[in-house]
């Protein structure tokens, strides 16, 4: 019988970090990891999603979230098999109703357009963060949708990659975001008990505070870079036009 070990994470905690880092220390046969395998490829169609996630990526999620790398690196160590919970990020696409990818593609080109509109007025701190939320928001939306429909949905997937890795026994450790880690258990079949832990603090504590101060400060300079090459694009695009 398979040890299954299900880590639920603020993807931006330290605490957390240090927790997973400690469990696949003490041995792993199988990790579980919530995110994408793949590089993702996409039709021209849905060349907005590509931006979005590159700005959600680059601009954010780099500077915010833990590095799963490391994680992945000590499972390999250990000739541990290591399982994505995501073929590639384009299946937010594929697997949405349309009116979601619609309503998502609206809010993209809506906070684009919005962006350079009050970088050209002056505001640049505003046009910098609604630039933000041109790559969270419509990512937002795809993810939210995802885990919250009926039948197939994003928690049920993670359940059965975990009960795949478990069906050859051996130690399973499955580490995801603490919202899936409470639904994911419910999804396992009954003779699997698996230990969930919690996080170690909450995100709205002191200690994340801590955690996300200098990331946050990095993540303030960068745009302070990106942005006015961004309203710079937009003003050759309507030199042109």
């Amino acid at each position: 019988m398979s040890e299954v070990i299900i880590k639920g994470e603020v993807h931006s905690s330290r605490g957390d970090f240090r927790e997973e880092r400690d469990i696949l220390a003490e041995g792993v046969d199988i990790l579980v990891i919530e995110g994408s395998k793949e590089e993702t490829e996409l039709s021209w169609l849905h060349g907005w999603f590509g931006v979005a996630m590159m700005i959600f990526e680059y601009l954010f999620a780099s500077f915010l979230y833990t590095d799963h790398q490391t994680l992945v690196d000590i499972a390999k160590g250990q000739e541990a098999n290591v399982v994505y919970t995501r073929e590639t990020d384009a299946v937010l696409i594929k697997n949405s109703h349309k009116i979601v990818v619609g309503t998502a593609f609206v809010l993209f080109y809506s906070l684009i357009f919005l962006s350079a509109l009050l970088g050209f007025l002056g505001h640049h701190v505003y046009g910098a963060v609604t630039l933000l939320m041109a790559g969270l928001g419509p990512i937002i939306i795809l993810r939210i949708y995802e885990t919250k429909k009926s039948g197939n949905n994003r928690d049920k997937k993670i359940a059965k990659k975990i009960e795949e890795a478990a069906a050859d026994g051996g130690r399973v450790v499955a580490v995801m975001g603490n919202s899936h880690a409470k639904n994911v258990p419910g999804y396992l079949p009954e003779e699997m008990d698996p230990d969930v832990r919690e996080p170690n603090y909450g995100f709205f504590s002191v200690s994340m505070g801590r955690d996300l101060f200098v990331p946050a400060v990095r993540m303030v300079g960068m745009m302070g870079v990106v942005y006015p090459a961004f309203l710079m694009i937009f003003e050759v695009y309507f030199a042109f036009i």
